[in-house]
């Protein structure tokens, strides 16, 4: 009986938590930025369902995903935040960024993340190097914005 009991507790808890996260659910369509030299950037944002919060918090991320003239992959970044929003009014209360590297010849060599009011900013600069000189650097400026209404972009 005691076992029964801790068992539905323990279901009851996780059905009335605020912080259960699902799943993923990618909620627009990629945007590409054309580099020189045939090198292209992907932005991807992706937006968490959150089950059984509160009405008000949007949780998110924008990927950064860097790629050759040959489609390969050199690196990516993701600038997550999470945001409350009232129909009225959004605030980023919290942003943070983490990045890949898939090409040996590329370093990050700085990746931060901010936030002010409705947005939460990542900034990530990646060089490349040959024989230990850069020879190319690429800096991306990304920005994820909550509306009033929960909507990201």
């Amino acid at each position: 009986m005691k076992r029964l009991t801790c068992i539905l507790s323990a279901l009851l808890f996780l059905l009335f938590s605020n912080n259960i996260t699902a799943f993923a659910v990618p909620s627009s369509e990629d945007t590409v930025i054309y580099l020189e030299n045939g090198y292209y950037i992907v932005e991807t944002i992706t937006e968490e369902s959150i089950l059984f919060r509160a009405g008000g918090t949007k949780s998110g991320q924008k990927s950064t995903t860097c790629y050759n003239d040959s489609n390969e992959i050199l690196w990516s970044a993701t600038l997550k935040g999470t945001f409350t929003h009232t129909g009225s009014r959004a605030t980023c209360t919290a942003s943070s960024i983490t990045y890949a590297v898939y090409d040996d010849s590329w370093k990050i060599i700085s990746a931060t993340a901010s936030k002010s009011g409705n947005t939460a900013t990542g900034n990530v600069v990646a060089k490349k190097y040959v024989l230990g000189i850069p020879i190319k650097t690429v800096e991306r400026t990304v920005t994820l914005t909550c509306s009033s209404n929960g909507t990201l972009s």
